[in-house]
């Protein structure tokens, strides 16, 4: 009985070893490129900040005309006056902040005293 699993148990492993061989032997042709296009970790920041960037360059406008409508239709409800401000100013406060990313890479690297390659 212990003869049959130990049996059953190399069995398995023999046929998992050889099963996976030709993947193990044709694994040397394999290349790996990289995924990401920029080289530095600089170009990689701004990449990153531009996609952003562009993002709420293009959610901006909705934003706002979505407070302006909460200002112009609340009427006596001075709750949606406050919603429709608050809207439009974090708005505009957000792009200022991604403004202000775009600039910061390079205030970081010459305050650093980070040199370009």
């Amino acid at each position: 009985m212990l003869y049959k699993k130990l049996m059953q148990k190399n069995l398995k492993f023999l046929f998992l070893f050889l099963t996976l061989l030709p993947t193990l032997t044709l694994a040397a042709d394999i290349t790996l490129t990289n995924p990401i296009e920029q080289d530095t970790f600089d170009e990689f920041i701004n990449a990153i900040i531009d996609v952003i960037f562009n993002l709420l360059l293009a959610l901006m406008p909705i934003i706002i005309i979505i407070g302006a409508y909460f200002f112009i239709t609340a009427g006596d409800d001075l709750k949606k006056v406050e919603t429709g401000k608050k809207i439009i100013f974090y708005a505009i406060v957000g792009f200022i902040i991604v403004l202000a990313a775009k600039g910061l890479v390079s205030l970081l690297k010459t305050t650093l005293g980070v040199k370009n390659q």
